[in-house]
Formats: C-alpha cells, sequence, structure tokens
C-alpha cells in the first residue's frame, strides 16, 4: 500500500485559514508548512509535540489562493478570479485595464489587490499614499448594464460593507476605540474611527465596467502620515494596538459586499442598508464647509439622505441640498 499524498500547501493553508486563533493540531505537514513561510506566511508552532499551529499572517504570495478558495466554497459573486500584486499604479487601474483587455481577468466579479500603488487616488483625484505591507488597497469590477444609475449607491454600500465588515474582524478594541464606537462613514466615502479617516471608496466606470476601490490602513503609526495629515489620519495599528492580517479584512469585506451587491443591484432591502448606513454616518448636527457647483457653502447639517445628498441650513438660513456628485467637505 502506498503512503497517503502529503496535504499541498494550500490545502493546509485553508486548514489553518479556518482555525483562526485557535490553532490546529497538523501531522505530516512540514513540506508544506515550509513552503507557506516561504511564500511570506507568519505561522506559530507550540514547542511541544503534539501542540497546535496557528496562521498569524497570510503572506502576499498566498492572498489569491484563498480569495479564490473563499469565493469558490461560498458562492460569491466577488473574487472567483483575482490577482495580486507586489505594485501597480492603483487597484482600479488595474481592474480597468483588465475591463478592456476582453481576458478572463476582464469578467464580473474580478478581484485586483495591491501591496502598494504608484499612482494611488482618491475622490477628485486627491493622492493615497502607502508603502508596502501597510494598507489594504483593494478593487472589484462589475458588469453592469447601467453605470451611470447605480454609481453612487455602491460608493455607499462599499462604505457600509468594509465598516461593518472591519468591526468583525477587529472587534471589541475597535468598538471602543476613542468612544466612537466602532467605524463611522462620512458621507460620502470616508471611514473614520473616532473622528480620524483610516479609510476611503473610489468608485469609476468605463461603458458596462464598474470598478468599486477601497483603500485602508491597517499597519502605519502617526510618524509614517505626512505632517498636514497627521492630525486627521489614523490606522487600525494606532487605534488598537495590534497588527492585523490584512487579508482577513480584505476576504471579510468582500463577503459582506458580496452580499450587498447581490441585494441592491437585483433588488430589495433599500429601506434596511439606508438605515444601517446612516446610523454609522456621524454627521447629524454638525456644521461644516463645502464647496458645490455653486460655489462655498457653510452651515449646519439637518439630515443625511445617502443617495440624495446632505440637507444643509447655510449661515443665511436658507435650505439647501448638497448633491454627492458635485460637493467637497473642506471640514
Amino acid at each position: 500500500m502506498s503512503p497517503a499524498a502529503a496535504p499541498s500547501p494550500i490545502d493546509v493553508l485553508m486548514l489553518l485559514w479556518d482555525a483562526g486563533n485557535d490553532g490546529i493540531s497538523l501531522s505530516g505537514s512540514a513540506q508544506a508548512l515550509a513552503n507557506l513561510r516561504s511564500s511570506g506566511c507568519v505561522i506559530e508552532e507550540s514547542p511541544s509535540g503534539g501542540g497546535r499551529t496557528e496562521l498569524q499572517r497570510v503572506g502576499l504570495g498566498c492572498y489569491r489562493d484563498v480569495i479564490e478558495r473563499e469565493a469558490q466554497r461560498k458562492s460569491w459573486r466577488l473574487g472567483k478570479s483575482a490577482h495580486v500584486y507586489h505594485r501597480t499604479s492603483s487597484t482600479n487601474d488595474a481592474c480597468l485595464r483588465a475591463a478592456r483587455s476582453g481576458i478572463n481577468a476582464g469578467h464580473d466579479g474580478f478581484v485586483a489587490v495591491a501591496d502598494v500603488q504608484s499612482a494611488g487616488r482618491g475622490r477628485r483625484g486627491n493622492a493615497w499614499v502607502a508603502r508596502g505591507g501597510q494598507s489594504v488597497l483593494l478593487s472589484v469590477l462589475l458588469r453592469v448594464p447601467n453605470v451611470e444609475g447605480v454609481a453612487d449607491r455602491l460608493t455607499l454600500l462599499a462604505g457600509l460593507a468594509a465598516a461593518e465588515a472591519i468591526d468583525a474582524v477587529v472587534g471589541a478594541p475597535l468598538a471602543g476605540a476613542g468612544g466612537g464606537g466602532g467605524v463611522q462613514i462620512k458621507w460620502p466615502n470616508d471611514l473614520l474611527i473616532a473622528g480620524r479617516k483610516f479609510g476611503g471608496i473610489l468608485v469609476e466606470g468605463r461603458g458596462d465596467a464598474l470598478v468599486v476601490g477601497l483603500g485602508v490602513n491597517v499597519a502605519q503609526n502617526a510618524a509614517e502620515f505626512p505632517a498636514d495629515l497627521r492630525d486627521h489620519a489614523t490606522s487600525l495599528y494606532m487605534m488598537t494596538g495590534r497588527q492585523i492580517d490584512r487579508l482577513r479584512i480584505i476576504v471579510a469585506i468582500l463577503g459582506v459586499l458580496d452580499g450587498y451587491f447581490r441585494s441592491a443591484l437585483e433588488g430589495g432591502q433599500e429601506e434596511q442598508w439606508i438605515a444601517r448606513w446612516k446610523a454609522r454616518c456621524p454627521m447629524l448636527g454638525q456644521r461644516i464647509k463645502a464647496r458645490d457647483a455653486d460655489g462655498l457653502v457653510a452651515g449646519q447639517v439637518l439630515d443625511v439622505d445617502p443617495l440624495r445628498g446632505l440637507l444643509v441650513r447655510d449661515e443665511l438660513g436658507a435650505m439647501r441640498w448638497l448633491a454627492a456628485q458635485t460637493t467637497t467637505l473642506s471640514v
């Protein structure tokens, strides 16, 4: 009788992935573990015989395997095809290039992840700066018949999905951070913890291709932000004191996002997700300054309608709606 085949590295990786912080007892997997470590995975084995093995961090070289395996076994629309870049201009650009190419990567649900972006950008062309190993840089490609009709809705859904997923991954340390009660959403596309920005959403469309991009600060410390951002920016590490596996955040976001995309694009449940979105928006009652198509405006936010915009009472007492497409907040 021939001996049983040694388990493959990806099979061992998924066993460790599923076990999470509890770890798992493994035998006959020494070569697979060595291969995983060579791909950048951080794996701890208890020194005593028959001990448990724990996956502390997944190496970039294994991101694609985990994303595609999770997408297949959970029947996600997103992530069945993925590509991981050590460096690219931006993950949104990568998805748009894939959409134009006509190859398999250009299909609906394609996911692009990067360790570093050389030309990362936020809303209205603002730069997104991050060194390698510090951030979640993620974009997904959707094929939709009416890009203009759903782009704003997907900006909101992506923000809500990211907020819920990050809260779930990080747990109690984030829920109590600065008294902020977890991740909040600043209309229309910023993610906040205790009033400081740590993530953002950028949705772009070309033809029937709609790309939803997300950036999340994970591992930065304060000194690594540009001087003009240090009073306003933060990261998950700064707020929790923990280094969190970026892939855990990516997979959690894809899972929540997949569910919201199904409900939003296939119809239904709009009132429920809008209510959840508004519950995370801290802007009611705040005084703001903004620029819209008519110029500068300052006033108090009376209501936030995530699809219509902000209802503001300006300094002259007039009520004005500020639309997401044409408004930039300065405070």
